[in-house]
């Protein structure tokens, strides 16, 4: 017989798959139609695909920040240079373009559901309509790097093993911006309390 701790976590983890089956089967059916751009025809996962396309068109040679034919908008790149350091591969395409973004998207399901530890069905159904909420399906629908780096950050508070911590909030500063004043929080707070 299950715990009843070991229950609450096998809820959550059905609830995850539940929740993140049903807006991602959503997406590819376009039930939800949130394409602002619609010059993209494919923009399932378009903020991934951005970043990808960009790894791609480094690796053949152009700076991205200049010029970005790999873009279908022939956008310049706007993130840090550590996530054109992919190691692209051509036959791990579709792992890239289908099936990261997929990961992404249930890991940051699963991180919220289990920071709010839902316990009763009216919290179960809550959760669920936050993950209906219009800036919540967005980032999910476009695979945003917001949404890897927050789970990134949730893992390294969780291990709280500080060196590892700095290094993680580092590495995800040079992917963008708003992490380094997270990193300067961190480091303050270190050196705040080796003060007092």
């Amino acid at each position: 017989m299950l715990k009843k701790e070991n229950y609450n976590e096998l809820l959550i983890i059905l609830f995850s798959f539940f929740s993140f089956a049903i807006i991602n089967y959503s997406f590819y059916q376009n039930f939800l139609n949130l394409n602002y751009v619609p010059q993209i025809k494919n923009y399932v996962y378009a903020d991934w695909k951005i970043v990808i396309n960009a790894a791609v068109c480094n690796l053949q040679g152009y700076d991205v920040y200049i010029e970005n034919p790999c873009d279908l908008l022939n956008r310049r790149f706007t993130y840090g240079p550590i996530l054109l350091s992919l190691p692209f591969l051509d036959i791990a395409k579709s792992f890239y373009y289908i099936y990261f973004p997929l990961i992404i998207n249930f890991l940051f399901i699963f991180t919220i559901s289990k920071i709010l530890k839902p316990k009763k069905l009216g919290t179960f159904v809550l959760i669920f309509l936050l993950f209906c909420s219009q800036p919540v399906l967005l980032g999910l629908e476009r695979a945003n790097t917001d949404l890897l780096i927050f789970i990134i950050l949730v893992v390294s508070s969780l291990l709280r093993k500080t060196i590892f911590s700095q290094v993680v909030i580092i590495l995800i500063s040079i992917s963008k911006f708003y992490p380094i004043i997270l990193s300067s929080v961190f480091f303050l707070t270190n050196l705040t309390k080796g003060i007092f």
